[in-house]
C-alpha cells in the first residue's frame, strides 16, 4: 500500500491484479510481468518507476493518479483507458502508447512532458489533456467535448482521423502541425492562443466558434474563417500573408489600446455594428467589411490603405485616426458617413472611388467632407450631401434620375460633371465651385442661395433643362439655352452680371423679382400670369418677352430699364405697372375693361395697336412709334410726348381722346389720323412738308400754343381750335 522498491527481481503476474500505490521502483533487471488477463489497480497515488519500456494490460485508475518516472522509456497500455473525475495519468518524457479507446471525463486530466503521446482509437476528452511538449498522434481522432480541453502549447499534434471539438483547444507559439490525415472540426469550439503563427488550414470553424487570445497571434488559411467570438484580451490578430479572410458575425468589442487586428491583403468581414472606442484594424489590401456600420472612438484607429471599405450601416469617423489612402468605398445598404477635423490621419475623408451598388449615401453632418479622387457615376440613385461637403477629383456623371442633393457645405467639382436627362443637381444654402465644366442635358439644377463659383467654367443647361430658383440667387455664369425653362420654388429674386436667356418662365404661383442691378433676363417662349400670386418685378434690370405675355391675373412692374414683350395682353384681373422704363411693344397690346395698366415717367416704342379700353393711367409717359401705329382707348389719354419717327399714327375710334403734353412735330412724310377723337396740342405743333395731319372724322383738334404748318392739314368735320398764331404755309382744309 505505500510503494516499495524491487531490485534485479522478476515480477510476473498471470491472471491477477497488480495494485499499487505510493512510489512502486523496479530497478536492475527488474521486469514487471503481467499477461492479457491481468490488470492494474491503484490503490492510492503511484509514481512507477522502471527501466525500459513498460507494457499494461489494462489500468484502473481507481479515482487516484500515476506519474511515470523519468526513468520509464516508454509505457503501452493495450486495454481501454477512462481517466474519471479527480483521477490523472503523467507519462512526463515516457512515450505512452494508448492501444485503444481513451476516455477523459470532466475533471479528470492526462499530462505529458516531452514525451509522445499516441492514442490508437478514439479520444472522448471531456477533462483535460496537456501536451507539454512532443507530439501528441491521435490515430483515431476523436471528441473534445464542451468540457474537454485540449492544451497543445509547444507541442505538435497528428491526426489520423477527423478530430471535432466542442470544447477548447489551447495553443502557443511552440504548437505545430503538419501531414493530418483528418480534419480538425472547431466549428462549436473554443480556441485559445498565447501567441505565435497557426496554419487553419485544415481546420473547420464557424459562428459557434470562440477565439480567445493571450498573446499577439497570426492566423493563416487559404480558406474563409469564421470565428462566432473573438476575444483580443488587448493582444494583436494578424491574418496572415495567403489568408483568405476572416469573418466575425457577431458583436467585436474593441474597447483595449493594446487589442489590434492587422489583416494584410485578407478579407475581414463584421456582421455587426463595430465600436472601435480602441485599438486598430489595418489593413493593407482586401475588404473591410462592416455590415451594422462603425464608429470610430477617440482612441481608435482605422486604416483602409489600398483596401475597400465596405459597409451597411452608418460610418462615424469623427474622431480617432483614420487612413485611407488608395481605398474605395463600397455600399451594402444606404449608409451616413460622418466625420470631422478631430479625426487624425485625414480630413477630408478621401476615397479613390465608391461603389453605390444601387443604395444611398449620406453625409451625416456639417463638418464631414468626402473627397472621391476616381470618376463618379450616379445612376438610379440620390447622392445626398446634406450640410457637409464633397470635393470630386473625377468626373461626376449622373443617369437614370440620379440626384445629387445638397443642403449647405461645398461642392467641388474638379473635373466638372455631366445630368443627363431625368436627373437634377440641388444646391440649396450651398457653395458651387467648378474647376471644369458642368453640363446639364435635359436635366434639373435647383438653387437657393447658392453660391456659384464657376471660375469662368461652363455652367450650361440645353435640351429642355430646368432652371429652378428658390429665394435670393445669383445666376452669374450660369448659360441656359432657348429650352431651358426657369421655374419658381418660392418668391424669389435673381442677379446675373450678363443676360440671362431662357426659353421659359414658370412662375408657379411665385413672384420673380429682377434685381436692380441684374444685367437683364430675356424669355423666348409666351409668358402667363395667371394668379393673383404672380408677378414679375423687373425693377431696373431689363426684361424681353420674345413670347409676349398674357396678363389675366398678377402683376408686371418695372421700374427702369428696358421691357420689351412680342406680343402684350392685360385681362380683368391683370395689372401692369411701368415707373421710369422704356416699355417697347413691337406688335402692340391689350388691355382690356377691369385691368390696370399704368404707365409714369415712361417711354413706350410702340409698333401695331395699342387698345387700353379704360385702364390705362397715364403720367408723363412718352409714345415713340417704331412703326405704323393705332391707338384705342374709351376714356381720354395724356401723353408727354409723340414721336412718330416717321411712321402714321392713328386714334383708332372717336373715344380715344388724345392730349400730348409737350411740343410735337410731324416731319417724316407720315400721317396721324384723329378717326373723329379729340386731339389737343398744349404746345406748338409743327406739320413738315410731306406730313398730313387727318381730323377728317370729326371731334376736335385743338392747337393751344399755336404752330406752323409746312405740310396738310385736314380739319373739315372737325372743331378746329387756336389758342395762339398759327402759321400755315401749307394747306389747311376746312368745311
Amino acid at each position: 500500500q505505500s510503494g516499495g522498491t524491487f531490485s534485479d527481481t522478476s515480477l510476473n503476474f498471470t491472471a491477477s491484479t497488480f495494485k499499487p500505490s505510493g512510489t512502486v521502483s523496479l530497478t536492475g533487471s527488474s521486469p514487471l510481468n503481467l499477461n492479457g488477463t491481468s490488470s492494474i489497480q491503484l490503490q492510492g497515488d503511484t509514481t512507477f518507476s522502471q527501466s525500459g519500456s513498460a507494457n499494461w494490460p489494462s489500468l484502473d485508475l481507481n479515482g487516484n493518479a500515476l506519474t511515470l518516472g523519468d526513468n520509464v522509456t516508454e509505457m503501452s497500455i493495450v486495454g481501454a483507458l477512462n481517466i474519471g473525475n479527480g483521477e490523472s495519468l503523467s507519462s512526463g518524457s515516457s512515450i505512452l502508447n494508448l492501444n485503444n479507446t481513451v476516455t477523459i471525463v470532466s475533471g479528470g486530466t492526462l499530462t505529458s512532458g516531452s514525451g509522445k503521446v499516441q492514442i490508437s482509437e478514439a479520444l472522448t476528452l471531456g477533462g483535460e489533456l496537456v501536451q507539454g511538449g512532443g507530439i501528441l498522434n491521435l490515430i483515431k481522432g476523436g471528441t473534445v467535448v464542451a468540457t474537454g480541453k485540449l492544451n497543445m502549447s509547444g507541442s505538435e499534434l497528428k491526426l489520423g482521423s477527423a478530430l471535432s471539438i466542442p470544447g477548447t483547444l489551447v495553443v502557443d507559439n511552440g504548437t505545430s502541425w503538419s501531414g493530418w490525415q483528418g480534419t480538425l472540426d472547431l466549428s462549436a469550439g473554443t480556441l485559445e492562443s498565447s501567441g505565435g503563427t497557426l496554419s487553419l488550414d485544415q481546420f473547420t470553424t464557424g459562428a459557434n466558434t470562440a477565439f480567445k487570445l493571450s498573446g499577439n497571434t497570426e492566423i493563416t488559411s487559404s480558406d474563409n474563417m469564421t470565428f462566432g467570438t473573438l476575444d483580443l484580451g488587448g493582444n494583436k490578430l494578424t491574418l496572415g500573408t495567403g489568408s483568405k479572410g476572416l469573418t466575425l458575425p457577431n458583436t467585436l468589442t474593441m474597447n483595449n489600446a493594446s487589442s489590434a487586428i492587422e489583416t494584410k491583403n485578407a478579407n475581414l468581414t463584421l456582421g455587426k455594428a463595430l465600436s472601435l472606442a480602441s485599438g486598430s484594424i489595418t489593413s493593407t489590401g482586401g475588404t473591410l467589411s462592416f455590415a451594422g456600420g462603425l464608429t470610430l472612438g477617440a482612441q481608435g484607429t482605422l486604416d483602409v490603405t489600398a483596401s475597400k471599405l465596405s459597409s451597411g450601416g452608418a460610418l462615424d469617423l469623427s474622431s480617432g485616426t483614420f487612413s485611407s489612402d488608395n481605398s474605395s468605398l463600397d455600399l451594402q445598404a444606404a449608409i451616413t458617413l460622418s466625420a470631422n477635423n478631430q479625426v487624425t490621419g485625414q480630413n477630408p475623408v478621401t476615397f479613390e472611388d465608391v461603389h453605390f451598388n444601387g443604395n444611398v449615401l449620406t453625409l451625416g453632418s456639417a463638418s464631414t467632407h468626402l473627397k472621391v479622387n476616381d470618376a463618379l457615376a450616379l445612376s438610379g440613385i440620390p447622392l445626398e450631401t446634406g450640410a457637409g461637403s464633397l470635393t470630386l477629383s473625377g468626373a461626376l456623371s449622373l443617369s437614370n434620375n440620379a440626384a445629387l442633393n445638397s443642403s449647405g457645405g461645398t461642392i467641388t467639382l474638379v473635373s466638372g460633371a455631366s445630368a443627363s436627362s431625368g436627373t437634377s443637381i440641388s444646391l440649396p444654402d450651398t457653395t458651387l465651385v467648378l474647376q471644369n465644366a458642368l453640363s446639364l442635358a435635359g436635366a434639373t439644377l435647383k438653387t437657393k442661395n447658392t453660391t456659384l463659383t464657376t471660375n469662368d467654367k461652363a455652367l450650361s443647361l440645353s435640351s429642355s433643362s430646368i432652371l429652378e430658383v428658390d429665394g435670393t440667387q445669383d445666376l452669374s455664369g450660369v448659360s441656359p439655352d432657348n429650352s431651358t425653362t426657369l421655374r419658381l420654388a418660392a418668391n424669389s429674386t435673381i442677379d446675373d452680371n450678363a443676360t440671362l436667356t431662357v426659353g421659359t418662365l414658370d412662375l408657379a404661383n411665385f413672384a420673380l423679382t429682377l434685381d436692380n442691378a441684374m444685367a437683364g433676363l430675356s424669355i423666348a417662349q409666351p409668358v402667363t400670369l395667371d394668379a393673383s400670386t404672380e408677378q414679375i418685378i423687373s425693377g431696373a434690370a431689363d426684361l424681353s418677352l420674345n413670347g409676349g405675355i398674357s396678363a389675366t391675373a398678377g402683376t408686371l412692374s418695372s421700374t427702369g430699364g428696358t421691357l420689351s414683350a412680342s406680343s402684350f395682353s392685360v385681362g380683368a384681373a391683370g395689372t401692369v405697372n411701368i415707373q421710369g422704363s422704356t416699355l417697347t411693344l413691337p406688335a402692340g397690346g391689350t388691355a382690356v375693361t377691369g385691368a390696370a395698366f399704368t404707365t409714369s415717367g415712361t417711354t413706350i416704342s410702340l409698333g401695331g395697336t395699342l387698345e387700353v379700353a379704360n385702364t390705362w393711367t397715364s403720367t408723363n409717359t412718352n409714345l415713340s412709334l417704331t412703326d405704323n401705329a393705332s391707338l384705342s382707348s374709351t376714356a381720354g389719354l395724356s401723353l408727354a410726348s409723340l414721336q412718330t419717327n416717321g411712321h402714321d399714327f392713328k386714334l383708332a375710334s372717336a373715344t380715344s381722346d388724345l392730349t400730348i403734353e409737350n411740343a410735337f412735330a410731324l416731319s417724316g412724310g407720315e400721317t396721324l389720323s384723329t378717326q373723329g377723337a379729340d386731339l389737343i396740342f398744349k404746345k406748338s405743333a409743327d406739320i413738315s412738308s410731306g406730313s398730313t395731319l387727318d381730323a377728317s372724322g370729326g371731334g376736335k383738334l385743338e392747337f393751344q400754343l399755336g404752330g406752323t404748318d409746312n405740310g396738310t392739314i385736314n380739319a373739315r368735320n372737325a372743331t378746329f381750335k387756336i389758342g395762339s398764331a398759327y402759321a400755315v404755309t401749307g394747306i389747311l382744309k376746312t368745311n
